[in-house]
């Protein structure tokens, strides 16, 4: 038994030295998957992130979004992958997302699906980097995107004017849309005289008021006139859908009434035809040479003789109570200075101010 010893001694090491050198093959093959360590003489450049690139802004969606990779190079026989992390903030400490073992895709671009949506409201940092299991190239820049919320501005609501009016100068309003997502937002009222709006007679644009609800004046419109109108809403880029239309129709023009004996004289023309700037001027002036420095009953009497020569006065001048407001001359509207002041009179006042303040020009109608 004991010469057998050497003869298993021998068979003992020819089997050592055969697994070594099956060992040794196996290192030797640089793709082995065995090969522990850098390879030397491998470098494997960074991936560059492409989309969403630097600085950029994704409005927030139920898909989630795609990533685009420029593949890195390596000098190496191995096959690389890619490593991929998002997060949410520079130092990738709060990661969202991680992915390993992405294989680089065709003609030197990859695409990389993230699994799930990304929140809206916050910058998000992507980078990459290769390896090929033995060497690990170098991570790339970091890349930072901001995903906001999407923009929403739905329609206004038109409320008034609608039907037969008493005036032929009207406020526009709407009840306003949901708006969010964006800022600056005006609403562009358009007055047509056809119900197809192929005849346009007025478009104005304002901003969007705060209140809930958005108003816009034109001034006089025409008597006895029919019109529609509608509304809709814009950043500068995104349009809302129109709203519902409303129709309308002014009053009709007011009956000239022949003064009664003893009427004061008509005004002179010049002054009936002022704009309302105008009569702003000469009466400010009026109040500063006789008015005196505040809103009183005896500087409305001084001043009333001057308003009656031009075609206008006080409310309830012609009873002697007066207040500070004033009728303006209307074209074709006699001088409501007698208790029965015409209706169209109503169609030009202004208020002065009140008493023990300093006279102010607040146009009514």
């Amino acid at each position: 038994m004991s010469r057998l010893h050497p003869v298993r001694g021998i068979v003992a090491l020819v089997a050592a030295i055969a697994l070594a050198g099956c060992a040794a093959a196996k290192s030797a093959n640089p793709t082995a998957p065995t090969v522990a360590g850098p390879l030397p003489g491998v470098a494997i450049t960074a991936p560059k992130p492409l989309e969403p690139g630097a600085g950029a802004r994704l409005v927030a969606q139920a898909e989630p979004y795609t990533l685009l990779i420029e593949n890195p190079a390596t000098s190496g026989p191995r096959p690389i992958w890619l490593q991929l992390d998002v997060a949410a903030d520079a130092n990738f400490q709060q990661l969202v997302h991680q992915a390993d073992k992405i294989e680089p895709g065709p003609n030197g671009r990859t695409s990389y699906k993230l699994p799930a949506p990304l929140s809206a409201g916050f910058t998000y940092y992507w980078r990459v980097k290769a390896e090929d299991g033995a060497n690990t190239g170098p991570y790339s820049s970091a890349v930072s995107f901001t995903v906001v919320p999407p923009v929403v501005i739905e329609a206004p609501v038109a409320v008034a004017p609608s039907g037969r009016l008493n005036n032929n100068n009207p406020d526009f309003r709407v009840n306003n849309g949901a708006i969010s997502g964006t800022v600056g937002v005006g609403y562009r009222f358009e007055v047509s005289r056809t119900a197809d709006f192929n005849q346009i007679a007025a478009v104005v644009t304002v901003p969007v008021n705060n209140n809930g609800s958005t108003t816009m004046a034109i001034g006089s419109l025409p008597y006895s006139t029919t019109f529609y109108w509608r509304a809709r809403g814009s950043d500068g880029s995104k349009e809302s859908n129109y709203s519902n239309t409303l129709q309308f129709t002014t009053r009709d023009a007011p009956v000239v009434v022949t003064p009664p004996p003893g009427a004061p004289a008509a005004p002179p023309a010049d002054t009936a035809a002022w704009t309302t700037e105008q009569w702003k001027t000469w009466f400010m002036a009026l109040a500063a040479q006789k008015g005196g420095p505040t809103v009183s009953d005896a500087g409305l009497r001084a001043m009333r003789g001057d308003l009656l020569s031009h075609g206008s006065d006080f409310q309830n001048g012609w009873r002697g109570d007066m207040r500070p407001r004033m009728f303006l001359p209307v074209p074709g509207c006699p001088i409501a200075n007698r208790p029965d002041v015409p209706e169209c009179s109503y169609d030009r006042t202004v208020d002065l101010g009140n008493y023990g303040g300093p006279w102010k020009w607040e146009p009514r109608f």
